[in-house]
């Protein structure tokens, strides 16, 4: 793999782990925010019957293997959040993870907090044993991105140095590669406009 491969370790879990506390413990310590559709049914999309084929075409393969990336772009309350809602609801119906990391236009956010989002809710719903498989190599870096999540507005998410962005970007795709592993994933990056230029 392109994005990169390690065998793991216990050394390599994160330091601030108890001996025996759980991934979801160790997560919730920073602050996790999970985004999920959940149980929530919608009304039906109407008026969108094309836009919704093409969704359940990229979920069609997603689900078999051959990842996809989908733009959806438009007017404000055209109707874009409703178009994915749809999708994550049919994606989670059918097997697959739907994880929320929405971007946050207000200010104040650390970098990546979309990413952020979307580590700390996957490691949430991640065992133990699963752990050291998922974070490989990249304890260090996924760590410091978790924490981020406590930094004043405006701290620098740890070495800004462009090794270190690379080795932190690496850390996430490594992550969500091995954990798209464990079941199909649908990632869901909302108001991707409001982003900072990390994410």
């Amino acid at each position: 793999s392109a994005i990169g491969s390690g065998e793991a370790t216990a050394s390599a879990l994160p330091k601030s782990r108890a001996v025996g506390q759980s991934a979801a413990q160790f997560i919730d310590r920073h602050g996790c925010i999970i985004g999920r559709l959940g149980g929530h049914r919608a009304a039906a999309v109407v008026g969108r019957d094309r836009e919704v084929a093409r969704l359940r075409a990229a979920l069609d393969d997603v689900l078999a293997g051959r990842g996809r990336s989908l733009w959806i772009a438009g007017e404000a309350g055209i109707g874009k959040t409703r178009l994915v809602q749809e999708l994550a609801r049919e994606a989670e119906s059918r097997g697959a993870e739907v994880v929320w990391g929405p971007c946050w236009g207000g200010g104040g956010a650390p970098d990546l907090w979309p990413w952020v989002q979307i580590v700390q809710a996957c490691l949430r719903t991640v065992d133990d044993p699963t752990l050291p498989t998922l974070v490989g190599p990249h304890a260090a870096a996924l760590t410091d991105l978790v924490a981020s999540s406590h930094r004043d507005a405006g701290e620098p998410a740890g070495d800004q140095a462009p090794a270190a962005r690379f080795r932190l970007f690496n850390a996430i795709a490594h992550f969500l590669d091995e954990y798209s592993r464990l079941k199909p994933l649908v990632l869901v990056l909302e108001d991707l406009h409001r982003s900072d230029p990390q994410t």
